[in-house]
């Protein structure tokens, strides 16, 4: 990710936040237009299931959004080889990819970034990201982190390189763990991955060693990093904290905030899109 082209694109995203909640309304409706004539278009398993509901190329664009149809995970697993737009992609590839390969963050194809649901309800759901698909996730998730940054506060923090730690599940192609680390990279900065199942002595002795500025991951997760700055066993100076993958109680929030001096961001996402919202709090004047 060119540094300063992620400049201009989080100064374009952040521009957005002056618009009102009737322009965001527009613009969400104008690209879900946009991606519902491509779906139509490029997609046999929603041309299928458009058309059955009297759906059309001719009346896309004013049919009520309601009147389409929806899509749970059993059918998403179902169809997957039918819903993707593309001739290179199957599901029985990707799942071969996943457990024949060792855990890295490359892209599949060189050219396709994977990501996997927990699959606590089951088999687990893959999701697939583009080049440009990833871009924009990226940007948004870094917007989302600094969201109580000015731009010339987010220049500071980029030009001291951020340090990332990341405390959370990270022992496979977990949404999160993939795009953090991608994300962290993109600005030059270095992180550390912490999973939930490793001895906190190794937690201890790894985040004395890299120093991090910044936190992101599941709240359960980051209560455990603030015991540890509590009792003096780490020597902390954060920036920034954001909670993900799990809800965020009130109690746990004072307490994490009262710990790293910070206000804790907390982001909401799930594995087919990463970065669906992301608590807005005012700037520092």
């Amino acid at each position: 990710m060119n540094y300063i082209n992620l400049l201009m694109k989080l100064l374009l995203l952040k521009g957005n936040e002056k618009k009102s909640a009737e322009q965001i309304r527009r613009i969400q409706e104008r690209k879900l237009r946009k991606l519902l004539r491509y779906a139509y278009k490029n997609s046999e398993y929603y041309r299928i299931t458009f058309e059955a509901k009297g759906i059309n190329e001719k009346n896309i664009d004013s049919t009520p959004l309601s009147g389409f149809p929806t899509v749970d995970k059993k059918a998403f697993l179902m169809n997957f080889d039918r819903i993707v737009t593309v001739s290179d992609l199957t599901q029985e590839e990707i799942r071969k990819f996943d457990s024949s390969s060792e855990l890295s963050r490359k892209p599949f194809k060189g050219k396709y970034h994977i990501v996997h649901s927990s699959g606590s309800t089951g088999k687990p759901g893959y999701f697939v990201y583009d080049e440009d698909a990833w871009g924009s996730m990226l940007v948004g998730m870094i917007r989302g982190a600094l969201s109580n940054m000015t731009m010339a506060e987010m220049v500071r923090f980029f030009a001291e390189g951020p340090r990332m730690v990341y405390t959370a599940a990270t022992d496979g192609r977990y949404g999160g763990a993939m795009a953090v680390g991608d994300g962290v990279e993109g600005v030059g900065g270095g992180q550390l991955y912490l999973d939930i199942n490793t001895p906190l002595s190794e937690w201890v002795e790894k985040i004395n060693e890299f120093k991090p500025n910044m936190i992101v991951g599941y709240p359960s997760a980051v209560k455990i990093l603030a015991g540890l700055a509590e009792e003096k066993n780490v020597d902390l100076n954060i920036r920034c904290v954001v909670s993900c993958g799990e809800p965020l109680n009130p109690g746990l929030r004072e307490y994490l905030e009262r710990i790293f001096g910070v206000k804790v961001i907390n982001y909401y996402g799930t594995s087919e899109s990463l970065i669906l919202g992301a608590e807005k709090t005012p700037p520092k004047v």
